[in-house]
């Protein structure tokens, strides 16, 4: 009796209440499925939210006194697995339409680190800080990052202003060099090469070789 006290009720509905909180999602389910048409993603929308219902629905309902729990990992399990992917889907025909491939990759790449990041707080696996972290450091690292930040927000940009033009090529050059020197520092790789040779290029660049 104590525990169920602590932890709530075992059953926070059931009898008649039940009967008509089961019948009425399956009647406004049933009327939805009518006149929304298949395949759509309002349809896939309208699927999540009463499927997750009934879920929450039988977790409340069940002589398992931990409701709370219960819904928490329903709602979570169904962000991350079924939410998530469906944003996803739903932006795919927006990303396809950015016509510029830069802009196109920059805004892909931040689509995955949102939806992995919402996935480190919505899966099983408790440790959120420690997985964030680790996201982190990987960001850090990754070649794909390095890729995203110093050519599609950067130096690509400025190829194509600076394109035809041959007094700014050698601009380009250097900028690229000292640009992938100062990624060497971000992602934690030999710190000492990485400013000798940024002073080197620096140097050079005053003595006009």
């Amino acid at each position: 009796m104590a525990e169920i006290e602590a932890t709530g009720r075992v059953k926070l509905i059931s009898g008649i209440p039940l009967f008509i909180a089961e019948n009425g999602l399956k009647l406004i389910e049933g009327r939805l499925d009518r006149i929304v048409e298949d395949g759509t993603p309002l349809q896939e929308g309208v699927d999540i939210f009463f499927g997750t219902s009934a879920e929450i629905l039988k977790a409340i309902s069940n002589d398992d006194p931990n409701n709370k729990g219960e819904v928490t990992t329903i709602v979570f399990a169904t962000i991350n697995g079924k939410v998530v992917p469906f944003l996803v889907k739903l932006s795919q025909p927006a990303l396809d339409k950015i016509e510029d491939p830069d802009n196109k990759a920059v805004v892909s790449y931040l689509r995955s680190i949102l939806v992995d990041t919402i996935n480190i707080f919505t899966d099983d696996v408790e440790q959120n800080t420690k997985q964030l972290q680790d996201y982190m450091q990987l960001i850090r690292t990754s070649g794909q990052t390095e890729q995203v930040v110093l050519y599609h927000l950067l130096l690509n940009r400025l190829a194509r202003r600076w394109e035809g033009d041959e007094s700014k090529q050698d601009y380009l050059v250097f900028i690229e060099s000292v640009l992938k020197e100062l990624w060497k520092l971000v992602k934690g790789e030999d710190e000492e090469a990485a400013i000798e040779a940024l002073e080197t290029q620096i140097l050079a660049l005053k003595s006009g070789n």
